[in-house]
């Protein structure tokens, strides 16, 4: 009817102008976050400069508070070299660790860390033939779609995304600028409304999200195939 049509018509609008300040309150944090890591880098680079530290990146590995006494020096007894070494190690065993997709507890930050530093190294389950997703973009309602995969468990800008499907744990509007490169997605977490899920459907690009484990069952450089009916996913 005529006011099913007006109503749908506004909800429609209304929607779509929310997707896009959602998306782009998410990309202007991004760039804050670019700003103040520039400013740190910088820091870094002076310490390195002077000796307090090895490497610019190194300053990731303090803490504002103690990156800040030192540029005060109000705390002579303070060794960042050590500190940072022992931090690089605990940094390694958490890449370790399977992290839960949402963390509830009334425990210390401590604690809570203490609980999943305990946990078993994850166990990576091998499927036989196929793991299963959602489909969130099928361009051209097309039924199934192959291609070369890039596996990243993090963001890689030296990476060769050029054609490749690419497999990852969930994307941010940091890795927009790489989608036009792709020629599909898989990521692990997320939903329709999803970073990869909305950028995908505006590229026409395949996507498949919800695809759980999918970085440990796919490595680079296989053939896979896309079932965008089902949401199915193939070596091939």
């Amino acid at each position: 009817g005529l006011f099913r049509r007006i109503f749908l018509q506004k909800l429609l609008r209304w929607a779509g102008n929310s997707i896009h300040r959602r998306e782009d309150a998410r990309f202007r944090r991004t760039q804050v976050f670019g700003l103040v890591r520039s400013i740190f880098l910088a820091i870094g680079t002076l310490f390195e400069h002077n000796k307090i530290i090895t490497s610019s990146r190194d300053i990731f590995y303090l803490t504002t508070e103690e990156i800040f006494s030192l540029i005060r020096e109000q705390n002579s007894a303070f060794l960042p070299l050590p500190v940072i070494a022992q931090r690089k190690q605990e940094m390694e065993q958490w890449k370790t660790l399977e992290m839960p997709r949402r963390i509830e507890s009334n425990n210390t930050i401590h604690a809570i860390e203490t609980e999943i530093q305990q946990q078993r190294e994850h166990n990576v389950f091998a499927p036989e033939r196929a793991i299963q997703g959602r489909v969130a973009s099928r361009p051209g309602g097309m039924n199934d779609f192959s291609g070369v995969t890039l596996t990243l468990k993090e963001f890689d800008p030296t990476a060769n995304f050029r054609g490749k499907i690419l497999v990852t744990p969930q994307t941010d509007p940091g890795w927009t600028v790489i989608f036009p490169l792709l020629k599909g997605v898989v990521v692990e977490r997320g939903g329709m409304l999803s970073h990869a899920a909305i950028i995908a459907r505006e590229l026409n690009i395949p996507c498949i999200v919800g695809a759980q484990q999918a970085t440990d069952y796919l490595p680079s450089n296989i053939e896979i195939q896309l079932d965008l009916q089902t949401g199915t996913i193939k070596k091939l």
